[in-house]
């Protein structure tokens, strides 16, 4: 990601698909370096989106959030799957949602697969959800050239609260 010829690349792309905000790019791993943060900041600059995915485990940190000029974070399934049964767990879910919205990071809970584990999220003011509740994965498409369409509408899916919170 942080050699010239790459960020040249992706620039032409944006530049000749008019792409903005439509690509997001997954930060994981270990990745703190003064050259990482001035590629991602050049990637934000294009419209590129970035994120830290996995959230709370391995190698991902508050530096990210310091250092790197990300968009959304996702907090880790792992979390999410143990909230209801652990109060660490809940904890540390509650803790990133608040400071994701007081960094004015968009903040994303992967793994919600029970309707119990998605109330939960939304009463502790989560908004954006992965997981098997919602949907499973699908392979991609042979052609993908519809898929990026300049100044395209994004689509978005529209899903209901829990009858007790609406």
């Amino acid at each position: 990601i942080a050699r010239a010829e790459w960020l040249q690349a992706v620039q032409a792309l944006a530049k000749e698909h008019g792409v903005r905000r439509a690509v997001r790019l997954k930060v994981a791993g270990a990745f703190h370096s003064p050259l990482m943060a001035s590629a991602t900041e050049a990637l934000r600059g294009l419209g590129v989106g970035i994120y830290l995915d996995d959230f709370g485990t391995g190698y991902s940190s508050l530096t990210y959030l310091r250092r790197l000029p990300v968009d959304e974070v996702k907090i880790d399934r792992s979390y999410v799957r143990r909230m209801l049964e652990d109060d660490d767990d809940a904890a540390i879910v509650r803790t990133v949602i608040t400071l994701c919205e007081a960094l004015s990071l968009r903040v994303v809970a992967e793994g919600v697969e029970t309707e119990t584990q998605w109330t939960r999220l939304v009463e502790d003011h989560c908004r954006h959800f992965q997981g098997f509740l919602f949907g499973h994965p699908v392979p991609p498409p042979a052609d993908v050239t519809g898929l990026i369409r300049p100044n395209a509408a994004r689509r978005q899916r529209t899903i209901a609260l829990p009858r007790r919170l609406s």
